[in-house]
């Protein structure tokens, strides 16, 4: 998933990385950019202990 803003690093909030969690693996990757520089977490990464179903 890539994630853009031009106004600064647009990290995801803890609901969206919740959501995340319900519907993808450990694993997926998640981009975050500005258009200058960018930098990628494993979803793991973002959200270590998360509810799981």
């Amino acid at each position: 998933m890539l994630i853009y803003s031009p106004d600064g690093m647009p990290y995801p909030c803890g609901a969206c990385r919740q959501v995340m969690a319900e519907f993808c693996s450990e694993d997926f990757e998640i981009i975050v950019t500005n258009g200058k520089k960018f930098e990628v977490f494993t979803l793991e990464k973002l959200l270590p202990i998360r509810f799981k179903l």
